[in-house]
């Protein structure tokens, strides 16, 4: 026989019943097994053979059970392993006999002694590969380790509980020294300069302030007169909480009553501190230099607050901002007014810091309040104080619209904003001195309405590597004019993302669209008051194919560049997306042309290509040859009838040289035939074929040889998608 495992032990955990134990290898004498049990303690027993245990099935190849003369305990574990001695057995003589059994059973031990060192070898502390630089104790203790004399030796737990007591007392011993107090924090003491010559004392707050005696008031009079950053304004403190120093160094609302509890309303504490800031604004260089208000808490505002963009500037602590009560009274629905009419701010502050940085703009219930109103105040466009500002790092949410206008609201700058839950970012209107442009950098727009409402045609919206998410679209342009890029996400839409609708406005668009969901209702991404109007270039079609054909890219056709759609499910979205009509009123912008075998005619009449048998049984053939040349992409649908009943009409598809010389052949892909009888049946490529740069044509091979005498096929349309 042979040793056909490798097992050479068996563990088990005892349940208090059970005394008999399998093993399942072989071994040659029951004194061949050594059994071990393990209590609740780990601690470690060999039995005795014939004493704590018997064992059959010794010298069977099968096995055998080892059984104990009590249960073994619930929890305990034994284990059951073969220990041969390390010698040779087996004497053969010469010209003795030799048994196979006996070389086998001398074989079968060598093999049982090889197993043996493999086990005890994998009992060891081992590293788990050569390249390793470390040992691996696969979750198990070292135990009996000596306390470590190194400064790499491992350390022992009776180690590291003494150095623990040690530092426990050190730090006992210090904490018996100091001052202690109930609370779980306390402000600092003075600085040397602050406390020396003084009592050791505490406010009002419990804070440690220094205590002078009476015979030190002249000495105080000259510290409360220092401009020591611990001395000074910082020995006096306000009854809202801080010191003068504190106060002075920056605008709160607090400084004027607020409570910033989101309760009581703080409008007149902030519009008191807006007003404090632009009245401490000094001219330099012959501009104002802002003033910064800085927003500490959340506050509770019910009336609209006007600011001089050209002298304030709002700044928050993370997470603060301010809460605007939809139930307040707010001048034709405005929040805040942005104005001013500083020298020179338009071309000097107006873009110097952030008019408002890192604030939390948040209402609720109807949304009928618009958060900024840009207007100026000064007829001079170089002292506007309404535009050319930064808005960074904000968070607005449940607004009407966040921007709008009147004269001298143009040329603000949004970067990295969230905007959520609200109707429209920007409402543009036409105004005196207005739009120019305004710039998104690092936005988001999501869960809202239309993000820009754009009626003026002098100037533009750059969106640069924003996000726009799960909303009712991008942009509705009267006239007006986009430039886009970053991601798009869309989901079962069934309006445009981005419609015009006049003659004077475009949209460029680049970077990803994301096209998810759509519905089994048929709609367009971009919606075209006239053909053109939109550019795509630089952009990547991701869909999940749901519904794919049902989402067209425009009504008309759009300028295109370096698309890319990557699998077949975006091809099928360019395929049903081709808008360069191919057929006019009454002429045709490809070659079209019969075979010389054809005794038919061919026209384009009323924006159809038709091809009527003359006589029929001939063989036909209408060719149409499209222009490629120096495009990448292309695709193509046509919409036709066959009016024969004798047969379909079937469609050959290849590329061709500049000379008309067939470089490939493609009909293997897209609608192959038009039945008998068709009426107005659509057909196309179905995707998109690559084009190589030897290119100049894709012939459309219409095999008509199955029209009869008057019968015709129609192509009522013909539109195709190329870049």
């Amino acid at each position: 026989m042979t040793v056909s495992t490798e097992v050479d032990h068996n563990d088990y955990t005892g349940n208090g019943v059970t005394t008999s134990f399998p093993y399942t290898f072989r071994i040659f004498k029951k004194s061949d097994l050594t059994v071990q049990v393990a209590d609740l303690n780990e601690n470690i027993t060999v039995l005795t053979l014939d004493t704590d245990y018997s064992v059959t099935g010794a010298g069977t190849y099968s096995g055998g059970n080892v059984v104990l003369m009590s249960p073994l305990a619930n929890g305990w574990q034994i284990s059951i392993s073969r220990d041969l001695p390390v010698t040779q057995d087996t004497d053969l003589r010469n010209q003795g006999k030799f048994f196979a059994e006996v070389h086998e059973d001398a074989f079968d031990k060598l093999t049982m002694l090889i197993q043996q060192c493999f086990s005890f070898l994998r009992l060891a502390l081992r590293k788990p590969s050569f390249i390793a630089n470390y040992y691996d104790a696969l979750n198990n203790r070292i135990r009996n380790l000596r306390d470590p004399s190194q400064s790499q030796d491992a350390a022992t737990k009776n180690y590291v509980d003494d150095s623990a007591a040690d530092t426990n007392a050190y730090a006992d011993s210090l904490f018996k020294r100091a001052i202690r107090v109930p609370e779980s924090n306390v402000g600092l003491a003075p600085t040397s300069n602050g406390r020396k010559n003084s009592l050791f004392g505490w406010n009002s707050e419990g804070d440690p302030v220094p205590i002078f005696a009476m015979t030190d008031t002249a000495d105080l009079a000259i510290k409360l007169a220092s401009h020591d950053i611990s001395l000074g304004g910082a020995l006096v403190a306000l009854p809202q909480g801080g010191t003068v120093n504190s106060s002075v160094l920056y605008v709160t609302p607090e400084q004027y009553g607020a409570k910033g509890d989101t309760v009581q309303d703080d409008s007149d504490a902030l519009e008191d501190a807006i007003n404090k800031a632009a009245a401490d604004s000094l001219m330099s260089g012959g501009v104002y230099t802002p003033v910064v208000v800085q927003l500490n808490k959340p506050y509770r505002i019910t009336r609209t607050i006007t600011i001089d963009g050209s002298r304030v500037r709002i700044s928050s602590l993370s997470g603060c901002g301010i809460y605007v009560d939809p139930d307040g009274t707010y001048t034709d629905n405005k929040v805040f007014i942005i104005t001013g009419n500083g020298p020179n701010a338009a071309v000097a502050s107006g873009m110097s810091g952030a008019l408002f940085d890192g604030v939390l703009f948040l209402t609720t219930g109807e949304k009928k309040l618009d958060l900024f109103h840009a207007i100026r105040d000064s007829s001079t466009s170089n002292n506007n104080g309404a535009c050319l500002h930064n808005v960074s790092n904000i968070t607005a949410r449940g607004f009407r619209t966040i921007f709008t206008h009147g004269a001298g609201g143009w040329g603000w700058n949004f970067i990295g904003c969230l905007f959520s839950g609200n109707i429209n970012l920007m409402n543009i209107i036409t105004a005196g001195d207005t739009y120019e442009r305004h710039t998104f950098v690092g936005c988001l727009w999501g869960n809202g309405g239309y993000a820009f409402i754009i009626n003026n045609p002098n100037g533009k919206i750059y969106w640069v590597g924003g996000s726009v998410d799960y909303c009712d679209g991008l942009a509705q342009i009267a006239q007006g004019h986009m430039e886009v890029n970053g991601h798009n996400e869309w989901t079962a839409r069934d309006k445009p993302i981005v419609e015009t609708t006049g003659s004077n406005a475009s949209v460029t668009v680049s970077g990803t669209m994301f096209v998810r969901g759509n519905t089994s209702t048929e709609y367009y991404m971009f919606q075209q008051y006239q053909r053109r109007q939109v550019t795509l270039k630089d952009m990547v079609f991701i869909t999940d194919g749901v519904n794919t054909n049902k989402g067209l890219i425009s009504n008309l056709e759009v300028v295109k560049s370096n698309l890319t759609f990557p699998n077949d499910a975006a091809k099928i979205i360019a395929y049903h997306s081709s808008d360069e009509s191919l057929l006019t009123s009454n002429n045709a912008v490809v070659d079209f042309s019969l075979s010389a075998t054809a005794n038919h005619t061919v026209s384009v009449t009323d924006g159809k290509l038709t091809v009527t048998a003359v006589t029929g049984g001939t063989t036909s053939h209408l060719y149409i040859d499209i222009p490629v040349m120096g495009n990448t992409k292309v695709g193509f649908k046509l919409v036709a009838s066959n009016t024969s009943s004798l047969g379909a009409i079937s469609l050959n598809k290849s590329l061709l040289t500049l000379s008309k010389r067939q470089i490939s052949d493609l009909s293997t892909s897209g609608t192959a035939s038009w039945p008998a009888s068709a009426a107005s049946i659509a057909g196309g490529s179905v995707t998109l074929f690559d084009i190589p740069r030897q290119a100049a044509f894709l012939r459309l091979d219409f095999n008509v040889a199955n029209l009869t005498t008057g019968t015709s096929f129609i192509i009522e349309s013909l539109k195709m998608f190329t870049y």
